[in-house]
């Protein structure tokens, strides 16, 4: 009689819904990890909205694609196939202050071509070559009750100046180690390609080849750092700037300190607030600090 009371509550019991979406800090980095893990949701497309999107530097056509678009784009070119031990070497996993269900992260994604790869309008054959590609910034938005990803954000370089893909990521990248690099009218305005090619050109830096210690503690890599923001980016202490420095490529020390000199901001815009933070130590370049800037 008993037994059979039990079986009628359990029978008359609203079902159980699942346990709700957590999105402390922690839970969201381990979402991230597994995005990645996946090849940022082409391997497991459940990690994604129905509503989501990527967003990328595509100046050109419109940077940015639906979630079909993009898993169409990620089947196609597959690059999971060209370079089997693709590896994004994410790391810096952060959470926005401005927006708690936003992970950022650097990349710098590396993997050796040993299968084809299908671009647009070629099949380009192994060749062993090993990818290099620059920093790269991602972030990652999730929905706040569903915990997939709403949007995607990557390919965005952070130093053109290091690796070995001509300061690209992604798919772009993989084509210029496999030999087909894309056409600068491809990536850039006119404006900008016409002025790229009159300017100087400008060697890539070398990187370190092994990872080894930075030559000083991260704490004095930080404040060093700070010093050179401090001093708005050398301009007002040019001593704190190398002979071969470089801004952005185009730029040595001289011609980024007389343009950046005659600005002026400060006085434009007194109480102007860059707000730099998330200072740290690129662990795979010792030399390098990495941070956040928000105006």
């Amino acid at each position: 009689m008993e037994a059979g009371a039990n079986a009628l509550v359990e029978a008359t019991r609203p079902p159980s819904t699942p346990p709700p979406v957590t999105n402390e800090p922690e839970a969201l980095f381990s979402r991230a990890r597994a995005i990645l893990a996946n090849d940022l949701g082409i391997s497991d497309p459940s990690f994604l909205a129905e509503d989501f999107k990527w967003i990328g530097p595509n100046v050109v056509s419109t940077g940015k694609l639906s979630k079909e678009e993009y898993l169409a784009a990620g089947r196609f070119f597959n690059l999971r196939g060209s370079f089997p031990d693709l590896d994004y070497r994410a790391h810096d996993f952060r959470l926005d202050p401005d927006d708690p269900l936003t992970i950022r992260c650097t990349a710098r994604t590396v993997g050796t071509m040993r299968g084809e790869l299908r671009l647009r309008s070629e099949t380009m054959p192994p060749n062993g070559v090993r990818m290099v590609c620059p920093p790269e910034a991602v972030s990652m938005t999730f929905d706040k009750k569903t915990g997939k990803l709403v949007k995607l954000c990557s390919g965005f370089t952070m130093d053109r100046l290091v690796g070995n893909t001509g300061g690209l990521c992604g798919v772009v990248a993989a084509a210029t180690v496999a030999g087909s690099p894309p056409s600068e009218w491809e990536l850039y305005p006119p404006a900008t390609v016409v002025t790229r090619f009159f300017a100087r050109s400008v060697k890539q830096l070398k990187e370190p080849e092994k990872i080894f210690l930075a030559p000083f503690p991260e704490t004095v890599m930080i404040q060093l750092t700070k010093g050179v923001v401090a001093s708005e980016l050398g301009t007002k202490d040019p001593d704190l700037l190398a002979g071969g420095f470089t801004f952005c490529g185009p730029l040595n020390k001289k011609t980024f300190l007389d343009a950046f000199s005659s600005f002026n901001i400060r006085d434009a815009i007194p109480d102007l607030d860059e707000n730099y933070s998330n200072f740290r130590v690129d662990p795979y370049d010792p030399y390098r600090v990495n941070c956040r800037r928000t105006c």
